[in-house]
């Protein structure tokens, strides 16, 4: 990620299936807006994008408490959020817009896209959109100027967007491969034998939600071709990883599981949270927040 904030959104038994029971977190589970989707670690706090309320919850760490809202307006459809630049990026899919929004002054700036997004990743001085167009795009913006500065075609339904080694990584939910773009060079398809969902970046590997098959794909950075498919949980959804830990958010099974980010990726434990998990980020101090969309609420892991 490119600028410096506070906290930082990081965006089985070896390969094998169980650990032994799951385990009970910290036990911390935080009320916030109605509908969360998406969240991130940024500026000394937890941000959640708010899909029914179209709003953003401010949740402090220390306080495990919502401390405030920052409104959108009563249409706003959010989804995908991250942080860079000192600022929150937020999609809104009912207006079809990312808003830079300051997490000091709540300040807003939408910046208008053309067509649907439905990823947005920082990274490389710029920020990353894709675009469920037809055909799919990956949109470069600008933060100096908040505008678009160019484009690029992806394979259809791209879900989720990273920046690491110098490269974007887009994943597709309708492809069997995730795509790699260095800026100025032709799209490098990577095959990885199932369609991917969310995605995040940790340990020197690329970790990649495999929703259909039950499963999460761990793609070595500096040898893409090189990766291996592990079994994770009912309806895995969201992923977050640092230089310790994986978790990944298995929806249909409404729980958490935390992989070793090193060999032999061992499956550590799995943690209950609350109703329809959807996504899951970590911030400096290794710990991991869940937004559970199906009851409002946030849960607090600790590894």
């Amino acid at each position: 990620m490119a600028a410096a904030l506070a906290f930082a959104l990081l965006s089985g038994g070896g390969d094998g299936d169980d650990a032994g029971g799951g385990g009970s977190g910290s036990g911390d589970t935080i009320r916030v807006g109605s509908g969360p989707v998406d969240l991130t670690a940024a500026a000394g706090a937890v941000w959640t994008s708010n899909q029914t309320t179209g709003d953003i919850s401010k949740v402090d760490p220390a306080s495990k408490k919502e401390v405030d809202r920052i409104k959108i307006s009563t249409d706003a459809r959010l989804s995908s959020i991250t942080a860079g630049f000192d600022s929150l990026w937020v999609l809104n899919v009912q207006t079809n817009r990312v808003l830079r929004i300051s997490p000091v002054t709540e300040d807003q700036t939408p910046i208008q896209l053309e067509g649907r997004p439905s990823g947005v990743g920082v990274g490389g001085g710029r920020v990353w959109v894709t675009l469920r167009t037809e055909p799919a795009q990956l949109v470069e913006i600008d933060p100096n100027g908040n505008k678009v500065v160019d484009s690029f075609e992806i394979p259809d339904n791209p879900e989720d967007v990273r920046f690491a080694l110098e490269a974007v990584w887009v994943t597709s939910d309708s492809t069997n491969s995730i795509t790699k773009m260095r800026p100025g060079s032709p799209p490098t398809q990577i095959p990885i034998g199932a369609t991917s969902d969310d995605m995040a970046v940790g340990a020197g590997k690329i970790w990649v939600t495999n929703r259909q098959d039950d499963a999460i794909t761990r793609i070595d950075l500096l040898q893409p071709s090189k990766h291996k498919r592990m079994r994770s949980g009912r309806r895995p959804e969201g992923v977050a990883a640092d230089d310790r830990n994986v978790w990944v958010v298995n929806q249909g099974d409404n729980n958490v599981a935390r992989f070793d980010a090193h060999s032999p990726f061992k499956l550590l434990e799995r943690y209950p949270v609350g109703l329809q998990p959807n996504d899951v980020a970590v911030d400096q101090e290794g710990v991991a927040w869940v937004v559970n969309t199906g009851d409002n609420t946030l849960s607090r892991l600790e590894p």
